[in-house]
């Protein structure tokens, strides 16, 4: 029989004297126990080292390579060079995971002889005790749970979330596919490009309609809050488009996908950025979509009516479209500087990007509750704040709801009446393009 390790974990570690503890634990605790841990120092100057070095002195499945500080995607290619197992997995440094996780992926992958097998997962606000899970799949797309599929037959595997850790690889298929994370400074979004290889070469993807990761949103260290990184996503999909080129196939069809991807994404992610650099993010992404556009790889006829004419405002005039869909903003920030209190209606996706929003905003104190209509049925909130049935008397009287739904958020305006609630805004008006 042989001795190779049923899953090699990696985990990339730049100075988490402070959270890789809780990291390392909950991976040495899995149920599955042929597993190798391989840690990737990159040049911490923290406790991270001995911190590490100490673990695989007391268990012989962690090892530790140290090396100087070349980034997050040279850490993870180093990591699969070192890995010796069957499947390949990863684990951020300051997150941790579900003590069953790899033995249920690993189950899945070898009984379906999968190339990739990916889960849900949890996201988690530590400093505000706040958790959520997230589907990797949407609820149009849920039929594509525990079934093997691969995007040849099914575009929607494109639609999944994109993650790299919420998941384990088969290593052969990485390796003879020479997939490989984007080498760039730093770590920023270098999983985007990971992802997209991986689900072009995939034969087999499984997907599990289970959580076992837990994903940290209050890092300030985080890329998405990193205001020094705010073209890392831009120069991402530079990389995401090389990949496809390399690929060959279906390009008519992918690149005009990829390029509405990279439009909405960036839009998206500039909620995350000061407003001192907003204008200057906009300026960026005009020219660049432009480039798409000169290059025909996007046009009018290979995306929807509703995505074209926003590019076309775009790339026509940023500063107008800037000032369209994010200048006028400032008036829900009036309201919410003039809220008491502050309510968030939902419990879908929508409403926990606003609650993350809110909780990492000088706002954070006046949030005290979320609404629902029923609390039957609904997804999984772990949280501080109370989770309360609409009802009358249930919130201060005076309290701003923020409407976090895609649909039906008249329904809710006439629900919030009836009860004695009249000052209510949507989502919509935080974030007009979500």
């Amino acid at each position: 029989m042989s001795n190779r390790p049923n899953v090699s974990v990696i985990i990339p570690v730049f100075n988490r004297e402070k959270q890789i503890q809780k990291c390392l634990d909950s991976v040495l605790n899995q149920s599955l126990e042929n597993i190798e841990i391989v840690c990737v120092d990159d040049g911490s100057i923290d406790e991270t080292p001995k911190i590490l070095d100490e673990y695989a002195q007391n268990d012989a499945r962690v090892k530790v390579i140290h090396k100087s500080n070349t980034g997050y995607g040279n850490s993870l290619n180093e990591g699969v060079k070192k890995a010796t197992g069957e499947y390949i997995g990863i684990v951020e440094s300051d997150d941790y995971i579900e003590s069953k996780m790899y033995e249920e992926l690993y189950i899945a992958a070898h009984k379906n002889d999968a190339d990739i097998v990916k889960a849900d997962f949890f996201v988690f606000y530590e400093n505000y005790d706040y958790e959520h899970v997230y589907n990797i799949l949407s609820d149009k797309n849920k039929d594509l749970y525990n079934v093997v599929t691969n995007y040849k037959n099914d575009r929607r595997v494109f639609e999944a979330y994109m993650t790299s850790w919420s998941g384990i690889y088969k290593r052969d298929f990485l390796i003879s596919n020479d997939i490989l994370h984007n080498e760039t400074p730093g770590a920023s979004f270098q999983d985007n490009g990971f992802w997209i290889q991986t689900m072009l070469y995939s034969r087999k993807t499984f997907f599990i309609n289970r959580p076992f990761y837990h994903l940290r949103r209050d890092n300030a260290d985080s890329s998405v809050y990193d205001l020094r990184k705010i073209y890392a996503l831009c120069d991402e999909y530079d990389f995401m488009r090389k990949c496809l080129i390399k690929y060959s196939q279906d390009m008519d069809e992918l690149l005009p996908w990829l390029w509405k991807r990279r439009f909405l994404s960036c839009l998206s992610d500039m909620c995350r950025i000061g407003y001192e650099y907003r204008c200057e993010f906009i300026e960026r992404l005009s020219n660049d979509i432009k480039k798409g556009v000169e290059l025909g790889e996007i046009k009018k006829d290979t995306v929807d009516s509703k995505t074209w004419n926003a590019i076309d405002e775009l790339i026509s005039n940023d500063k107008l479209f800037y000032e369209k869909y994010y200048k006028f903003k400032d008036a829900a920030v009036k309201r919410l500087d003039d809220a008491k209190a502050i309510v968030v209606y939902g419990a879908g996706a929508y409403a926990t990007r606003i609650i993350g929003d809110i909780q990492t905003s000088r706002f954070a104190d006046k949030l005290v509750s979320i609404a629902v209509t029923s609390k039957e049925g609904n997804p999984v909130i772990k949280s501080r704040l109370k989770v309360q049935e609409i009802k009358e008397g249930a919130f201060p009287k005076d309290a701003l709801f923020i409407i976090s739904i895609k649909q039906g958020i008249e329904e809710i305006e006439a629900i919030l009446k009836k009860n004695g609630y009249s000052n209510y805004m949507s989502c919509y008006e935080l974030h007009d393009l979500l």
